[in-house]
């Protein structure tokens, strides 16, 4: 008779297969678990004797997982996943219940527009959370696959992980910026790609979006226009300040907060009277995507956004 496997095997030491073949090195994995390194010594000895395979190889980096356990994980990690999600939804969710620290990933175009209205909006309803918002950056999506972000917010992103879900949060319309007094400063609420071709722009460099070249470099590129960039920052505040002070025209996002606004004028992008626009998203794990407090979460930021594009159409 074959042996029963599954009877015979404590099933918290699953957990600690699949956070050992995610880390791939045991101390980063007795943290996550909040144990000693001999600890998770110990468990994977039990995980080796009853699978009967090394499991995982040392080398210097770290641990090399083994055949055996690349097939084992692929098998019981979306399993995992669907308990944890059903388990997470058989609990009652209150939000004034909530008592940890919720952390997210912002697009930097988005993180001074976002955080204190994402953060008083939240507290108001669950007073005991802690809030902790970072920019988005190249290790963000494996911060996300670990665990080790709740939520995040960014445009739409190529070559996106199957593990990672996404949900339309709102529709930016890319808008432009300029000094006044800048020669595009007529009184209009749009102009074409054509005629911002006549002067360099300002580029925000946003993490696994745009870092390799600006968008509305491409697009120039695509339509036959001269693209030439004068500046690219990884910060609003500093590309702001140039704007401010030259003829850069900044091509960023409808979400700026006013107090940015100071001595800048804003209008729509368009091509072929078409206004030009791109969704924002939220990403999180696909253990998560019946996740009561990641529901909460991305209801609450598609309710800010709303509210911002309501009051910005009209300002422009």
């Amino acid at each position: 008779m074959a042996q029963d496997v599954f009877s015979r095997l404590d099933l918290n030491l699953l957990k600690v297969l699949l956070i050992l073949y995610q880390e791939q090195n045991m101390g980063k994995a007795s943290e996550r678990l909040f144990v000693t390194q001999p600890a998770v010594s110990q468990m994977l000895k039990k995980l080796r004797q009853h699978f009967d395979d090394p499991l995982f190889i040392k080398n210097k980096t770290g641990l090399i997982p083994t055949s055996y356990t690349e097939n084992l994980i692929a098998r019981i990690e979306p399993l995992m996943d669907s308990l944890s999600a059903e388990l997470s939804e058989a609990e009652s969710f209150s939000p004034e219940l909530v008592h940890e620290t919720i952390k997210l990933s912002v697009a930097p175009h988005l993180l001074r527009f976002l955080s204190a209205k994402l953060y008083l909006c939240l507290k108001s309803i669950a007073p005991k959370l802690q809030l902790e918002i970072t920019s988005w950056d190249e290790k963000t999506r494996e911060k996300l696959l670990k665990g080790e972000i709740h939520l995040g917010v960014n445009l739409t992103l190529e070559n996106t992980p199957k593990e990672l879900m996404q949900t339309e949060l709102a529709e930016d319309q890319l808008t432009a910026y300029i000094r006044s007094g800048h020669p595009l400063d007529n009184g209009s609420t749009s102009h074409t790609l054509k005629e911002l071709s006549q002067f360099e722009f300002a580029s925000l460099i946003v993490p696994d979006w745009n870092a390799q070249q600006p968008l509305l470099e491409k697009l120039l590129i695509l339509q036959g226009l001269p693209a030439i960039v004068g500046f690219r920052s990884s910060s609003t505040a500093c590309i702001l300040d140039v704007v401010q002070q030259t003829d850069l025209i900044y091509p960023a996002s409808i979400f700026i907060v006013t107090e940015e606004l100071q001595g800048l004028k804003a209008f729509q992008l368009k091509l072929e009277q078409q206004a030009l626009s791109s969704d924002i998203n939220a990403y999180y794990h696909q253990r998560n995507q019946r996740n009561p407090l990641t529901r909460w979460l991305i209801e609450h930021i598609q309710v800010l956004l709303a509210e911002a594009i309501g009051g910005a159409g009209s300002a422009i």
